[in-house]
């Protein structure tokens, strides 16, 4: 290390990169004892070329004081939310509300709702229940609050870093049910947030943001691609299930005007919501999507804002080469410092509820507009849809959120995943295995701990019945074929065997799934609506969003923060309107700082970066 530490700077650099190239986990281990050597390579490892290999994740809930959170069966939708019906229906009445309120209640195994049924089996007539009823909703579940002018808990909105460094938000939505006859079938219908948020990161004070012009129609800043061109924030495509654009509205951040696009082009893309998108030298690019009849696609459009000023875009179909992904939708689009952007996730609807997806990643060159599908190392992360990317710098693009459709579950921190382009790995964030589903492990026998098992873990993580968190369903292999089953197992007794993890389908014996009931993937009524991470040994530290899908992501240019927004579980009917800040913070300094000295040699070469 002493020879090293005479080395150049721009040498100590490349040994740097070299390192970062070769790291399986986050921050890299090798890179942190080089950084504790001096104060010279503490410097060094800092610098742009290598974050964010010597730094963490901190993560900060700007809201704490917001309850940012609601239960779409518990409160119905109000304003400032806009409703928007495909067919007749009305809104449920006070007393379908209340008992949709204690359905659900009771299946998600909420106690005090359990503690208020047997009480309510002595309600003497319908008033006294319907009061117990409305008492125990507004004590549990009191009505969304918070300093300022919040907005509405919604998913798929839009967000943006002003130039102030203010975040701005505009759009997503929720959804709900109705009556739609007089025989009280249900329908679903479309609460849609048209107005405009502005949240002071400093003073962490929300307020509503009046705008004039002509506003975009229902859903036209759901699930849309966009991006802030100069002063203007363009909106392109977007909608839902039952209205879908292939539009542009502009909204300008000075003057709070909204401005219908006109298209000069002859050529758009058809109506589709759910478009991957990025901006790359001053355009505005989406792939794929889905349209109202249930068409996905894969190809690629530019839009050119260049005559914003005259309320004219210009759009193009890009033509692509190469093994050119299949189509999907919700997936993400990640433009890695105007050389490549990476996709990976989403996927098809199919009829049954089936959904095809995987973990394929593929690469656009956008030099050559020339696709390439990735053959990556390290553990394969959990396909996903409505998840969110975020370009860390580095060559490092980390993934996040997002819905597991095959167990309908809402990915959490746990299943963070980070690539790192230039080696083509997908990092682990700590020093350990996470154990994950799909991993051959050998697990001491649940009973007689002297046993031992190989095995593959099929699901979880869940509690154990006596409490303990990190549970898992492993699959026990036997020398009898007939024997093979399901076990619960903490994760004490588990210990990985391969570095790497297959991604698996649903496991079987006799045409039975060995994943446990849908009940273990139900989040609390009352659990936060982050996860605290204190462990050191993590790269992600602080307050993380929970598990959830479609949340907004506003990238603070050039500062290495970014800020997350919103968000659903909308199976379990959640929805949020928390903030999150996350940041790239350094490593601990050295203890004992040695001086370096500086020599003027040639930079050696190294061909493993």
């Amino acid at each position: 290390m002493d020879a090293a530490d005479g080395l150049p700077p721009e040498t100590r650099l490349h040994i740097l990169r070299c390192v970062c190239g070769a790291a399986t986990s986050l921050p890299s281990q090798t890179l942190r004892v080089l950084a504790t050597v001096s104060t010279g390579w503490y410097g060094l490892s800092l610098s742009a070329a290598i974050l964010p290999f010597a730094r963490h994740l901190h993560c900060r809930l700007l809201t704490p004081n917001h309850n940012g959170k609601r239960f779409g069966e518990v409160w119905p939708p109000d304003e400032p939310l806009q409703v928007y019906r495909t067919q007749a229906s009305q809104t449920l009445g006070d007393q379908d509300m209340l008992i949709r309120c204690l359905q659900m209640c009771l299946h998600r195994r909420f106690q005090p709702a359990m503690d208020l049924y047997s009480q309510l089996e002595e309600a003497t007539n319908l008033e006294s229940w319907m009061r117990q009823l409305r008492d125990f909703r507004a004590r549990q579940f009191p009505p969304t609050s918070g300093p300022g002018e919040a907005p509405p808990p919604v998913w798929c909105a839009a967000a943006v870093v002003l130039p102030d460094g203010r975040l701005c938000v505009v759009g997503g939505g929720c959804y709900s049910y109705e009556l739609a006859n007089a025989q009280s079938s249900l329908v679903e219908v479309l609460w849609h947030q048209p107005h405009v948020y502005i949240f002071d990161t400093a003073s962490q004070q929300w307020s509503h943001q009046v705008t004039t012009g002509a506003q975009p129609p229902v859903a036209h800043a759901y699930a849309s691609a966009h991006t802030l061109l100069g002063t203007r924030w363009v909106f392109w495509c977007g909608g839902y299930y039952c209205q879908a654009y292939n539009t542009a509205f502009s909204l300008d951040i000075e003057t709070w005007e909204w401005r219908a696009m006109r298209n000069s082009s002859e050529h758009q893309p058809s109506p589709r919501y759910f478009a991957a998108s990025f901006e790359h030298l001053g355009a505005l690019y989406a792939w794929g999507g889905r349209s109202l009849k249930d068409k996905y696609f894969n190809d690629l459009w530019r839009l050119d804002r260049s005559r914003a000023h005259q309320d004219v875009v210009h759009t193009d179909e890009m033509i692509t080469s190469g093994s050119c992904p299949p189509a999907r939708f919700a997936s993400t689009l990640t433009n890695c410092d105007d050389r490549f952007a990476i996709l990976f996730g989403g996927g098809q609807w199919k009829t049954g509820g089936r959904f095809l997806t995987d973990a394929t990643t593929y690469q656009l060159n956008l030099s050559t507009f020339e696709w390439s599908k990735l053959e990556t190392a390290g553990i394969l992360p959990m396909p996903r849809l409505q998840h969110s990317a975020v370009n860390l710098g580095g060559n490092l693009v980390l993934i996040f959120g997002g819905y597991e459709p095959s167990q309908r579950r809402y990915l959490s921190l746990q299943e963070a995943e980070v690539l790192n382009v230039r080696s083509l790995r997908w990092m682990l964030l700590d020093s350990r295995y996470r154990i994950q589903v799909g991993m051959e492990v050998v697990v001491r026998d649940f009973e007689d701990a002297e046993l031992a098992h190989f095995g593959t873990v099929v699901s979880g993580p869940e509690r154990l019945p006596n409490g303990e968190p990190h549970g898992w369903y492993v699959k026990v292999m036997s020398p009898d074929a007939a024997d093979r089953r399901a076990r619960f197992y903490p994760e004490s007794c588990i210990q990985v065997v391969s570095d790497g993890r297959k991604r698996p389908q649903p496991a079987t014996d006799e045409g039975e799934l060995l994943t446990p009931p849908e009940a273990q993937w139900l989040p609390k009524m009352d659990e936060p609506s982050f996860e605290q991470v204190q462990d050191r040994l993590s790269w992600i530290r602080g307050e993380f969003p929970c598990g959830r899908a479609g949340m907004a992501v506003a990238e603070a240019a050039g500062s290495g923060r970014f800020y997350v927004f919103g968000g659903a579980r909308y199976v379990h009917q959640e929805w949020y309107s928390d903030v999150y800040e996350c940041s790239l913070e350094p490593l601990d300094p050295p203890s004992a700082p040695q001086p370096v000295p500086m020599s003027t040699g040639k930079s050696s070469s190294c061909s493993t970066s």
